[in-house]
């Protein structure tokens, strides 16, 4: 048995196997892959895979590094995996739908897109958001759906892009 960041572990050997009908331990027991980290804050750097799903509790913060965008002929490239997107000026009829093609190396099909509504100069509030990812390629499209109303202005949207 060891300890690290005040918790016992068993060391992991190959063809060790502990096996009890009772154990009765003070505290937590953990596998030592699965150590909590402590307490206080924790920072994670780089690019991290994880073994299992990570539980964020509640008061977690996750900063992810974003960029922004100004679309011109509804498409826009884009260096990070989170972005704030402003559309140029729109006129897209009741009904009718504006497709935005955002491009972002490392983008698969499959991926998660997420489309957040922020603002813009647009005072018609009936529309909605549809993201899809294909290879290097988030395709946003924003349906208007009020019965009569053009979009007349500009949309401001966040995008975040997960790898699924």
């Amino acid at each position: 048995m060891a300890t690290t960041l005040g918790a016992s572990y068993i060391e992991d050997f190959n063809g060790l196997e502990i096996k009890a009908t009772q154990l009765n331990l003070g505290g937590t027991v953990f596998d030592k892959d699965d150590l909590p980290l402590g307490t206080g804050t924790q920072t994670i750097q780089g690019a991290k895979t994880f073994d299992t799903t990570p539980i964020l509790g509640t008061g977690t913060t996750v900063d992810l590094a974003s960029t922004t965008a100004t679309l011109s002929s509804h498409a826009a490239t884009i260096t990070q995996y989170a972005a704030v997107i402003t559309t140029e000026a729109l006129t897209t009829a009741a009904g009718a739908s504006q497709a935005f093609v955002i491009t972002k190396t490392g983008v698969v099909a499959g991926d998660l897109a997420f489309v957040q509504d922020i603002g813009g100069t647009n005072t018609v509030y009936a529309y909605q958001y549809k993201a899809v990812c294909t290879t290097n390629t988030i395709t946003v499209t924003v349906y208007n759906s009020g019965p009569t109303n053009a979009l007349n202005g500009t949309l401001k949207f966040n995008l975040l892009v997960l790898h699924a």
